[in-house]
């Protein structure tokens, strides 16, 4: 269980997202058969004045997934990593449906706008999802060795009818 000891300054929620309310400082707990660990939180005064989506364009085919980020910056400058603490939404979620954590599912061909907001910011992805069916797979490596006990990472190139490619490494079934 995750706990903040300062609701006014921070919230916190199942995984461990914690979401800051207002300056200030919090402790934060995790609690698990009775034993609890904590860490304090402090929430700075700056505020939020841009959102950026990544990848800004990206080509899908459907039913291959694709991770956005959001990137925030704030008054001071500072950036950091907002992917968890923004609202995911599509503009046509019949092309392209998306996630509560930013990733999204290419559902039929067409365009979407992707746009992650926070309070009255926000930034947005243009999606476009292959409407050309795919071809082949290659999977490279074409053959790997590797010892007992350690692992190879394999990765998975789409081709499309129109000659285009996608990574659809996230996307396939490793069987």
């Amino acid at each position: 269980t995750w706990a903040s000891d300062n609701v006014a300054v921070a919230t916190a929620q199942s995984g461990g997202v914690i979401t800051a309310v207002a300056s200030g400082t919090a402790n934060i707990s995790a609690t698990l058969n009775g034993v609890t660990g904590a860490a304090p939180l402090n929430v700075s005064s700056v505020t939020l004045t841009s959102i950026a989506v990544n990848p800004a364009t990206a080509v899908l085919a459907q039913a291959s997934t694709l991770g956005c980020t959001a990137m925030g910056t704030f008054s001071d400058g500072s950036t950091q990593y907002i992917t968890t603490a923004v609202v995911w939404t599509s503009s046509a979620l019949n092309v392209a449906s998306i996630t509560s954590f930013g990733q999204v599912t290419g559902q039929s061909p067409g365009t979407a706008t992707i746009t992650a907001q926070q309070g009255s910011v926000s930034g947005s992805a243009n999606l476009v999802v292959e409407s050309s069916p795919l071809t082949s797979l290659q999977i490279t490596p074409a053959s790997a060795t590797v010892a007992q006990q350690t692992g190879t990472q394999f990765s998975a190139l789409g081709t499309f009818a129109d000659g285009s490619t996608q990574n659809l490494t996230n996307s396939v079934s490793w069987t």
